[in-house]
């Protein structure tokens, strides 16, 4: 063997700041791989067999496979969205999959032939992400053994991914399989909520405000069940939806500001929150639990708002300001988190309309959509909600189950 794979191992470890230990016994059901990382112990295996006859770029390809997933789970800031969120979830090729919630695997077995699900495992985007990086760190230190390398590397890469959308469709059918055998739950540390039509019924004034607007330019009212539709991308965004098609941008500028300016006044003249939702949240607060509020609201509304109607009870919210992307990007969430030193395995986002739920997913996290606010179940289910919430005694019961 030309190289120290401990010498390797432990100077990659140092230099990206892992907390991974290496054994050479795999665990049992790996019998058959060359190495396996554990997320839950921070252990790496390595078959000691393997290495002791494998050739140099084949012991190093599969070494720095595995290092590479240590990083994808310790080290998520150095990788993407997409290889953050399907590290979460092991698809084996006779279709046992599971998928991690906090320090432990919830395990499911769905129908389907080995070729579908060997495709899907190979188009994860965690291990597409661990295979080119592999390829990359054995042909910088192997040049003359590259074109091995690479020969390797392309038995674990498909000739044509699968389409990303069928790969998300695999995670909800996972996800509601262990959900429909009572799997998957876990203590969440921190509950993040989004503001209208979750815990404030903000429906009245959100139309007073878009109707004075209107009116000041001259334009025509929305009904109630209209401004419903609009919200949940921002005031900007119901702006854009609520005036008349063909309106220009300095007219739509002009609705915006009358928006602004009469809502800055009448935010709280008919908003209430949800029945029992003051309760649920002091419930939470009781059981230790950490609360934050994202929402697409102007930033300058959400503070307020929560401090009026639930004084002392949120630890931090977060609005629409310069700077941050709006939901569904995960820029808000990821400062809740960084704020509250909270890992996003340990957290959820509840929510009630699609955009929460395209929220919870690019930030890679647990989500739980209520069917009290703007949307109902049905259509919350059509888009891709794995698990609904009814009432908030529903939802409390979720967020504290063991």
């Amino acid at each position: 063997m030309r190289y120290d794979i401990e010498g390797l191992f432990a100077d990659f470890v140092r230099e990206n700041g892992l907390d991974v230990r290496l054994s050479h016994k795999l665990p049992a059901g790996y019998e058959d791989a060359f190495g396996t990382f554990d997320p839950v112990t921070g252990t790496l295996f390595m078959d000691g067999a393997f290495l002791a006859d494998a050739a140099d770029y084949e012991a190093l390809y599969y070494l720095f496979h595995e290092l590479r997933h240590a990083v994808q789970y310790q080290r998520p800031e150095l990788v993407d969205e997409d290889v953050r969120r399907s590290a979460r979830y092991a698809i084996g090729y006779d279709g046992t999959c599971s998928r991690l919630d906090g320090d432990r695997w919830s395990k499911c077995k769905l129908e389907g032939d080995q070729a579908y699900f060997t495709l899907a495992y190979q188009s994860q985007p965690n291990e597409l992400d661990a295979n080119r990086f592999a390829l990359e760190r054995v042909s910088a230190l192997l040049p003359e053994r590259a074109d091995m390398a690479e020969g390797l590397s392309e038995l674990w890469l498909p000739d044509e991914p699968m389409d990303p959308a069928q790969l998300q469709a695999l995670y909800r059918r996972i996800d509601e399989a262990i959900a429909a055998q009572g799997g998957g739950s876990k203590r969440y540390q921190l509950a993040i909520f989004d503001l209208d039509g979750t815990i404030l019924d903000t429906l009245e004034d959100l139309a007073a405000s878009t109707n004075h607007a209107l009116a000041v330019c001259g334009y025509p009212a929305r009904t109630i069940d209209e401004v419903r539709r609009f919200v949940g991308n921002g005031v900007r965004k119901l702006v854009e939806r609520a005036v008349p098609a063909g309106t220009s941008p300095e007219n739509m500028e002009r609705v915006f500001a009358a928006f602004r300016e009469h809502y800055a006044g009448h935010s709280m003249d008919a908003t209430r929150p949800y029945p029992y939702i003051t309760f649920l949240l002091k419930g939470l607060k009781l059981k230790g639990m950490r609360l934050a509020v994202v929402s697409n609201k102007l930033d300058g509304a959400v503070g307020p708002l929560c401090q009026h109607f639930f004084p002392g009870l949120f630890d931090v919210s977060v609005g629409e300001r310069p700077g941050v992307r709006k939901k569904p990007a995960p820029d808000m969430v990821e400062a809740v988190l960084t704020e509250l030193g909270i890992s996003r395995e340990m957290a959820v986002y509840i929510g009630d309309s699609e955009v929460d739920i395209e929220t919870a997913r690019s930030a890679g996290m647990d989500e739980i959509a209520v069917t009290w606010g703007f949307r109902d179940g049905a259509l919350l289910k059509q888009q891709g909600a794995t698990r609904l919430a009814d009432s908030p005694g529903e939802l409390y019961d979720i967020l504290t189950e063991g």
